[in-house]
């Protein structure tokens, strides 16, 4: 019995020492179960957690923004299609290397690493390329900068420079050259561009600009587009190393209207008078070289011809070359055929203007006019004097005129509309009578105090041709 009693408390005894022992198996693990857990909440995350131990790698995140050289006023606009970029560590494997691509937003882009690196602090070399949407890299920059682990703070930007193969550009070539282009029109101007060595470098990107704008305006291909004013205007190409070439575009503005001078005008029977035209352009600019079509819309009473018939005046034989249009760059001249107003028209560019021409009859026209006396003395202020006038056609017929009357001194001497001179002080004046159709002539009147104690006297013995009035006392 008491071996089966003891037979029968072993498992018990093992069942216990089973127990007892399971706790020291797991013992360790529970005991260090809160620092791990201590680690993990306290820690930094995934993406900003330093390393343990200087020396050990962690995760770097960082953006890059490059900044990129502006053009000269007047250079090209390179469109970029993206920028990339390296990260390599100085004296490095280059294999061991980090890279990003970004495209741009606008005329912005932003490069983003995500890389391993030791603590605390690591330098690398950046190097950095924009590419245009041709494919070729135009700008090309690097810096060196320093990275640590987590997130880093914004990093100064890298300058890019310009490296696209027209950097070795030395001179331009604008074709074609100095132009002429009419108002409305476009011409479009290419440009070679040459190295040291006169070789041509291709391609050559270059901006356009004009001086003027309001006369010609340029895109950025360099198509000039001629504008309604007439003048000239510099078209200038730009490479985006400032180098740069001009050409001369001259512009015929578009005729806005047209001007005849002189608006009105008389003529004899085969007689003659000169007509020109003027082309404006909207802001009343004249314009040149534009031909003009004269034309008499009463050809039987004055015809034309060419300038140089205005010197064979009164010559009958006018009539004989004279038509009823004419072209001209300059003006015409208007032949007077019979008597009548006759209508002159000039035509350039769809724009006309009229002018009339009055033909007379030789025995018509006044040719000169006469005023009697030629001169007089009045004795004192008050006395009056009766000036005639006439006018004569030029067979010396008497001829009916309109007449104005003038006193050159009017503090010497009135005068009516009739011709009657009234003296008011002493001295001289001239007295004008002036015809209506341009004729004129004059009469002297001499103002004194008294005529009879008034004489004329040589101003010296050798010469009797030079007179002065002089005051005799009684």
């Amino acid at each position: 019995m008491a071996t089966s009693g003891a037979a029968r408390s072993r498992p018990v005894r093992l069942a216990r020492l089973y127990f007892a022992m399971r706790p020291l198996r797991h013992s360790r693990p529970l005991r260090r179960l809160p620092l791990i857990a201590l680690l993990i909440v306290a820690g930094p995350s995934c993406d900003d957690r330093n390393p343990l131990a200087p020396g050990l790698p962690g995760r770097a995140v960082l953006a890059i923004s490059p900044l990129i050289d502006a053009p000269p006023p007047g250079g090209p606009v390179i469109t970029l299609a993206k920028v990339r970029a390296t990260l390599v560590r100085p004296m490095g494997d280059r294999a061991d290397t980090a890279r990003a691509d970004a495209v741009f937003a606008g005329d912005s882009a932003v490069l983003r690493f995500e890389l391993m690196v030791s603590s605390p602090s690591q330098i690398l070399d950046l190097e950095v390329e924009a590419v245009d949407a041709q494919g070729t890299v135009a700008f090309r920059g690097g810096d060196t900068i320093r990275v640590a682990p987590g997130r880093n703070p914004a990093l100064g930007a890298p300058r890019l420079r310009y490296v696209a193969p027209d950097t070795a550009v030395r001179s331009l070539i604008l074709a074609p050259a100095d132009t002429l282009v009419e108002a409305g029109d476009t011409v479009r101007l290419s440009v070679v561009g040459l190295a040291a060595d006169e070789s041509p470098v291709e391609p050559v990107a270059v901006g356009w600009t004009s001086r003027s704008p309001l006369i010609a305006q340029v895109s950025l291909l360099g198509t000039v587009k001629a504008l309604s004013l007439d003048g000239e205007a510099w078209i200038v190409a730009r490479t985006y190393t400032g180098v740069a070439d001009s050409v001369k575009v001259t512009v015929r503005g578009a005729v806005a209207s047209v001007q005849v001078s002189p608006d009105s005008a008389a003529v004899l029977i085969d007689g003659s008078t000169a007509m020109y035209a003027e082309a404006l352009d909207a802001a009343g600019t004249r314009l040149a070289g534009h031909e003009v079509m004269w034309t008499s819309l009463d050809p039987d009473v004055a015809a034309l011809g060419p300038l140089e018939q205005v010197a064979l005046s009164l010559e009958p034989r006018l009539s004989l070359l004279a038509v009823s249009e004419t072209k001209s760059v300059a003006g015409t001249a208007v032949i007077g055929l019979a008597e009548g107003v006759a209508r002159i028209v000039a035509t350039t560019s769809g724009h006309a203007d009229t002018a009339t021409v009055r033909v007379q009859s030789a025995a018509g026209q006044i040719a000169r006019t006469e005023v009697s006396p030629r001169a007089d003395t009045l004795s004192a202020p008050g006395e009056s004097l009766q000036l005639l006038v006439a006018s004569f056609d030029v067979n010396g017929a008497l001829e009916p005129g309109t007449y104005t009357w003038e006193p050159r001194d009017p503090q010497i001497a009135s005068v009516s509309s009739l011709g009657t001179v009234v003296a008011l002080a002493e001295g001289e004046t001239w007295i004008l009578a002036l015809e209506a159709r341009g004729t004129m002539d004059s009469a002297l009147v001499v103002v004194a105090r008294n005529e009879s104690t008034a004489a004329l006297i040589p101003l010296s013995a050798r010469s009797r041709t030079h007179w002065r009035s002089v005051r005799l006392d009684p």
